[in-house]
């Protein structure tokens, strides 16, 4: 596999915004999933809540893209906490810096977020017992 950017295998400004599109799709979803995964922690823990309120206001660290923080930060941004790579991925593709190994990369990952939250929820949804209890 070469190390062509996704707009010259794609064939130029339409592509780009074609698979820019993809790309936002696909961080959705990689976005939406992870966020269903900590919102099902919440049944689990008594702390569950002050998680997301904590992963809320890493959003603000997400306003630049990855390239510009330190390797490990930019690998906990991109694999512990996801949203780093869905934001990013999508400005690549559009301005056509996206490999065509990395857009194939988001596809999987959103399809894994996504299957992982719905199993995980309705684990969730099984154990809960109520506000009350």
């Amino acid at each position: 596999m070469s190390n062509q950017g996704f707009d010259e295998v794609s064939g130029g400004a339409v592509g780009a915004l074609l698979a820019a599109v993809t790309m936002l799709a696909c961080s959705i979803c990689i976005v939406t999933g992870f966020w269903a995964l900590m919102a099902s922690i919440t049944f689990w823990t008594i702390e569950g809540e002050g998680i997301l309120w904590a992963l809320d206001d890493m959003y603000d660290h997400l306003r630049w893209p990855l390239q510009i923080f330190p390797p490990g930060l930019r690998m906990a941004l991109s694999t512990v906490y996801p949203a780093g790579f869905a934001i990013t991925v999508p400005a690549s593709a559009l301005t056509g810096r996206l490999g065509l190994s990395t857009a194939l990369i988001a596809c999987a990952t959103a399809a894994a977020f996504l299957i992982a939250a719905r199993l995980v929820w309705r684990v969730a949804i099984r154990r809960y017992e109520g506000a009350n209890s």
